[in-house]
């Protein structure tokens, strides 16, 4: 990479070379949606999970372990179920962003750890099985249908912007040539569950 690179640097550029030569760029010429650019990069994943990223978001993990944001997604992931990306937001954001809902929330979840006062560090972060999806949803809406045991009152899971997932989204996507991706992945919920 740089000639007099310091040994110890030296392997880091190996590391960045070896990610680099997985790391595949499909252009969309015509903004015609994020259903059209999923499918644009269907032929290069062969059938394998994948992230999915969205670039209008800057992500900053405050993991004690020091884990950054799609290491702990990844970590999640079970090889079967795809897994969104999750973090509170008050009731008056909600407008904002895709809301998820989580009818059983995992005893021993980090969020209702952080509120009891209790130590999360090493411990293994717990999957939320997600039971209903809204992209932006209006607060009366969200009361009804969106509430989550054990958040606070007006606290409600949203994006965080990242995912993994299944192949399983690609048929979803050609089935419904003109849903919005919330629709897809809440279509895939269904199907196969999903993870926060």
């Amino acid at each position: 990479v740089l000639d007099g690179v310091p040994s110890r640097a030296s392997a880091y550029d190996e590391e960045l070379l070896a990610v680099g030569k997985r790391l595949v760029f499909v252009r969309q010429d015509r903004p015609t949606g994020i259903r059209d650019a999923l499918l644009l990069c269907e032929r290069f994943l062969e059938g394998e999970p994948f992230i999915l990223a969205w670039g209008d978001h800057l992500c900053s993990s405050t993991a004690a372990d020091g884990r950054g944001c799609l290491a702990q997604l990844l970590a999640g992931f079970d090889g079967g179920c795809s897994v969104a990306s999750m973090h509170c937001i008050a009731q008056e954001l909600i407008h904002t962003a895709g809301v998820f809902a989580c009818r059983e929330p995992p005893s021993g979840s980090p969020l209702l750890l952080e509120k009891q006062g209790a130590q999360t560090d090493g411990a293994k972060m717990a999957c939320w099985p997600l039971s209903h999806i809204a992209e932006k949803p209006t607060v009366v809406y969200a009361q009804e249908h969106l509430k989550t045991p054990g958040l606070d009152e007006g606290k409600f899971l949203a994006s965080f912007g990242q995912y993994v997932l299944t192949p399983a989204i690609f048929a979803i996507l050609r089935e419904k040539a003109t849903c919005h991706f919330t629709e897809a992945l809440d279509a895939m919920r269904q199907q196969e569950g999903l993870n926060g």
